[in-house]
């Protein structure tokens, strides 16, 4: 297996990421990034012709719940002791008189 990328352009690579990378390191993530270029060029060369292609791996469903309107309740109170003597439903919404008057 030929080397697909030199040491110049792994040192480019680190340089644009701001990577500060030893002649070990480089010579290093060079073999490794040279292996990767190779699979992908050894997966470029398989027929695919007939292949579907994919956003994912594992097939995927939204988990969400269809949007559906639903009427609130809206009450005004001008006082604490009336919020406290009603119920709480999920389907209501309790505002108070404001207690800034501009």
């Amino acid at each position: 297996m030929t080397s697909k990328i030199s040491n110049s352009e792994v040192r480019k690579v680190a340089k644009l990421s701001r990577l500060e990378l030893t002649d070990d390191e480089i010579k290093e993530f060079t073999g490794q990034l040279s292996a990767i270029l190779y699979y992908v060029e050894k997966m470029n060369e398989l027929d695919t012709e007939n292949i579907e292609p994919l956003a994912h791996s594992l097939p995927i469903t939204n988990v969400f719940r269809e949007d559906s309107v639903k009427a609130l309740r809206i009450y005004v109170f001008t006082g604490k002791l009336q919020a406290q003597s009603h119920i709480y439903s999920k389907n209501t919404i309790y505002r108070e008189k404001s207690t800034l008057d501009t």
